[in-house]
This record gives structure tokens, sequence and C-alpha cells, in this order.
């Protein structure tokens, strides 16, 4: 994997670490998100 490669596949983890860290902060289920 190149460089960049990496750094897209961590912006997309990053993202999803993200949205999670908000469901919990507005005391969201988890099973919330899938029916967005």
């Amino acid at each position: 994997m190149t460089n960049s490669k990496y750094i897209t596949c961590l912006k997309r983890s990053e993202g999803q670490l993200r949205g999670i860290q908000k469901m919990i902060e507005g005391d969201r289920d988890a099973t919330d998100s899938s029916e967005i």
C-alpha cells in the first residue's frame, strides 16, 4: 500500500469512529445507525 492509500483508510476509519463517538455522547443505541 502506498502512503496515500493508508491516509485514505485512516481518514475513513476516523470518520466512522467520530460517528460512533457522537452516538455514545448522544446516548443513541448503536442499532439506531442501521436505520439511517
